[in-house]
C-alpha cells in the first residue's frame, strides 16, 4: 500500500483522531484532505482551514460536513464555484439568511436546490416559484411549505 493510500485509509477510518485528522488537513494531496473534510470527526478548526482550501472539491466537502458551522457556510455561500455553493443550498442547517442569498444566486442549479431546501420559507418559495427557470419554478412550487404559505 503506497504512502497516500495509507493517508487516505486513515483519513476514511471512524478510528481516526482528530490530532490525526488535523495533520491530514495540511496534507499535499487534495484528496487526503477532501477525505478529512468529509469525517465526521473533523475538527472545525480543520473544517475552518478546508475552508479556504485552494481545491474546490474540498471546499465541496466542507459545505456538505453535517456540523459545518454557520460561519463557513457563510463564507462558502460566496465561493467561486456553484457546486460548493448549491451544497451550501442543500445543508440541512442551512439559515434563512444564507438562502435568501442564494435565492438570488447567478446559477440556476444553485436556486434549484433552494427552492427545495425543506426549510425553505415562503417569502423565497414565491420568488422562486416565478424564477426563469422551470426546474428552480416547479421544485419551489413542489416545496411542501409553498402549499402551506399559498391560497391554492
Amino acid at each position: 500500500m503506497s504512502l497516500i493510500d495509507q493517508k487516505i485509509a486513515l483519513a476514511k477510518s471512524s478510528t481516526a483522531t482528530a490530532e490525526q485528522l488535523t495533520k491530514l488537513a495540511n496534507d499535499k494531496d487534495s484528496v487526503v484532505r477532501s477525505y478529512v473534510a468529509k469525517h465526521l470527526n473533523c475538527p472545525i478548526s480543520s473544517l475552518e482551514k478546508l475552508a479556504n482550501d485552494k481545491n474546490s472539491d474540498v471546499r465541496f466537502c466542507v459545505a456538505q460536513h453535517p456540523n459545518c458551522p454557520i460561519p463557513i457556510l457563510e463564507k462558502l455561500a460566496n465561493d467561486e464555484h456553484w457546486w460548493v455553493r448549491y451544497c451550501v443550498a442543500m445543508h440541512p442547517n442551512c439559515p434563512i439568511s444564507i438562502l435568501e442569498k442564494l435565492a438570488n444566486d447567478e446559477d440556476w442549479e444553485v436556486r434549484y436546490w433552494v427552492a427545495q431546501h425543506p426549510n425553505c420559507p415562503i417569502s423565497i418559495l414565491e420568488k422562486l416559484a416565478n424564477d426563469e427557470n422551470s426546474h428552480v419554478r416547479y421544485f419551489a412550487k413542489e416545496n411542501p411549505n409553498y402549499s402551506k404559505g399559498v391560497n391554492v
